[in-house]
């Protein structure tokens, strides 16, 4: 057998397009990769609306180890996952760094789920939209989220319509 690259198809190629086409691949793989990190797990910019639920993040903006009032001022990141997040803050008194939730958390199955995914795609699917369609809701009152296909069916299952 020869050393020449060979396409799909099995057809003698010449070595320039054979690197051309590998390096493409990789290109979209590693693309794919980021944008799957960034649209489950994003850090936040300080722009845009936030959907949070005042009671139960009021309750949690105590510090975990001298129980200051925490102040969100001290917001040093925020992880989201879709419209819920979890806030970074460091306590001014003792410098520790603390988690805030902007929601409530729901374990269902032995998985845990958030109140406001859950909703947010109950609320999609009984207004007859979909994905793209509360994305484009999203994205008109500024919420700065991408709810990925993959998180929706996840709940769209759970919600069990």
């Amino acid at each position: 057998m020869s050393g020449k690259p060979r396409s799909k198809r099995g057809r003698f190629v010449s070595k320039k397009k054979a690197e051309r086409v590998k390096k493409a691949v990789e290109n979209s793989v590693a693309a794919r990769k980021s944008k799957t990190n960034k649209s489950t797990r994003q850090e936040s910019d300080d722009e845009g609306n936030h959907i949070v639920n005042l009671k139960s993040m009021g309750q949690a903006l105590h510090c975990c180890a001298c129980k200051e009032v925490l102040s969100l001022d001290n917001i040093n990141n925020e992880v989201r996952k879709g419209l819920f997040s979890i806030l970074h803050i460091k306590c001014h008194k003792c410098g520790i760094q603390n988690e805030v939730n902007t929601g409530k958390k729901v374990d269902l199955d032995g998985h845990c789920y958030t109140n406001v995914n859950l909703q947010a795609v109950l609320g999609a699917m009984h207004s007859g939209l979909g994905c793209t369609g509360l994305n484009k809701i999203l994205a008109c009152l500024n919420i700065p989220v991408i709810i990925t296909m993959d998180m929706f069916k996840r709940y769209e299952r759970k919600v069990g319509l």
